[in-house]
């Protein structure tokens, strides 16, 4: 029998926890649910593996932001956001410090349980696909998909496996402007635009830690409108 995928959910409405545990467990998955944010309480819960958490934004405090950020440093499991429907910046913000997904509110519990299947699957694919690939070397970034080693001139670069599969890709056409559309569906399996900047958001996080290497010049550079490009030496 198949063992049942573990959902991390983290909310401060006791109300929606409950809720969303219900329909999750109705779903078949297994919930670790915390009406708190505390990271002490969290990072306990992480020790119990799960596959994937969902985290609330949008009470106006900062709680959720900084888990986000507390999660995506120990973990490259997906993670859907729940945001207020109105809060397009609070998404782009969620995206870039580490979400793989946001889902506003309002929303059918039947289009969160998709969402959550549809990631859970990309990221099964995601690894299979890193395993299967062959190593591959461009200038001075190295990536080798049997280890998950990513590195630029020799420094280890700690990678999520969606920024993973996301370097990768731009590797394979290096020099070549890759449409955000193609990325969207190779990346993260969808063929419809998304109501926030996905692609964008994931770019701009590997942009970041690309950054932080010192004394090699890597740039992924956007082409308004259509799509972004890797140059790397």
């Amino acid at each position: 029998m198949e063992k049942a995928h573990r959902v991390l959910l983290v909310n401060e409405d006791r109300d929606l926890v409950d809720l969303l545990e219900f329909v999750l467990k109705r779903s078949g998955f297994d919930v670790l649910p915390t009406p708190s944010s505390a990271m002490e309480q969290v990072a306990e819960l992480l020790g119990q593996s799960p596959t994937l958490a969902i985290v609330s934004l949008g009470d106006g405090s900062r709680d959720g932001i900084d888990l986000l950020g507390f999660l995506r440093a120990r973990s490259t499991m997906p993670i859907l956001v729940l945001t207020d429907q109105s809060s397009t910046d609070e998404a782009i913000h969620a995206l870039e410090i580490g979400a793989d997904d946001c889902i506003a509110r309002p929303f059918s519990y039947r289009e969160l349980v998709a969402r959550i299947q549809a990631k859970l699957r990309r990221y099964a694919w995601q690894l299979e696909s890193n395993r299967a690939a062959i190593p591959i070397e461009v200038g001075s970034i190295t990536l080798d998909p049997t280890t998950h080693l990513a590195t630029v001139g020799g420094q280890m670069i700690d990678l999520t496996a969606t920024e993973f599969s996301l370097l990768y890709h731009l590797l394979l056409n290096n020099g070549a402007v890759v449409p955000s559309r193609v990325i969207f569906h190779q990346i993260w399996g969808f063929d419809d635009s998304s109501p926030v900047d996905v692609v964008g958001g994931a770019i701009n996080r590997l942009r970041r830690k690309l950054s932080d290497i010192r004394g090699h010049r890597v740039q992924i550079r956007t082409v308004p409108g259509v799509g972004f490009r890797l140059d790397a030496d």
